[in-house]
């Protein structure tokens, strides 16, 4: 099953890459525009694609991916490990769209009579295309979760973050995200089977 969900994208950044990031961070946090904007550059598409699998509606992606961009920059200064940098604004991202599902009046709508094609995503930018790399059988099905089984999924078997990352971005030790990441297989599974 976990092989399905799994796409091609890369797993988090390589360690020199991380520490690239990890500077442009320190030198963001002293006032340095253009490592603001290098910032921007290298995570709105990993933050785009992660909002574009929460909510299968570009327009909402992009909004929830630049309202978690400008409210991350905006608390910049205040982060303590500039090393989690990624996990940080996703984790923003994360509680951005938890935040619009609690909106009085909101409705998760399912788009099976409109499903968004592969050249939607790519539009944006990302030539990786998450749409390609998650069929849409899997996406509907991942429509059907509840918010917090669908999360721990799209971070864990979509985006490839570690168990510890996709804990901390969803603020949870790492054995509860084990055992979440369970229930919402299972869940997973029972849409599948039509149960």
């Amino acid at each position: 099953m976990a092989d399905v969900l799994v796409g091609s994208l890369a797993p988090a950044a390589a360690s020199d890459e991380d520490a690239e990031l990890t500077a442009l961070v320190v030198r963001a946090q002293k006032g340095d525009e253009g490592a603001l904007a290098g910032l921007v550059e290298r995570i709105q598409r990993r933050v785009f694609r992660f909002c574009f699998h929460l909510c299968r509606d570009p327009g909402r992606a992009e909004d929830l991916c630049q309202e978690a961009l400008v409210k991350a920059l905006k608390q910049l200064p205040k982060l303590e490990e500039p090393a989690k940098f990624q996990s940080w604004v996703m984790r923003i991202a994360k509680n951005q769209f938890l935040d619009e599902m609690r909106r009085p009046g909101h409705t998760q709508e399912l788009l099976e009579d409109d499903p968004v094609e592969a050249s939607t995503v790519r539009d944006v930018g990302d030539p990786t295309a998450v749409a390609q790399d998650v069929s849409l059988e899997v996406r509907e099905a991942l429509q059907k979760l509840k918010p917090d089984d669908r999360i721990v999924l799209l971070l864990v078997e979509v985006e490839e973050w570690s168990y510890a990352e996709a804990a901390e971005i969803i603020g949870i030790k790492e054995n509860a995200l084990r055992s979440r990441l369970h229930r919402a297989r299972a869940a997973l599974l029972k849409i599948f089977n039509n149960e």
